[in-house]
């Protein structure tokens, strides 16, 4: 659903398909946590590793809304 274009958007898109391969490889719920947390924890700034959780540099970061 994100618009192609921007940086934040293209960011979600990469880390949203690491974050379904992960649901349909987990078996339950509690299956989740831990491979999330391991993945946020091992991403890195503007990673172009399929697999790797992307951030963008600090100062591209925007103030948080709520939706």
């Amino acid at each position: 659903m994100e618009t192609k274009g921007k940086d934040s958007n293209r960011m979600d898109s990469h880390n949203n398909l690491i974050g379904a391969r992960i649901g349909s490889k987990s078996k339950s719920f509690l299956d989740l946590e831990p491979s999330v947390r391991k993945r946020v924890l091992d991403g890195t700034v503007n990673s172009t590793d399929e697999n790797q959780i992307t951030w963008l540099p600090k100062e591209k970061w925007s103030d948080a809304r709520v939706w």
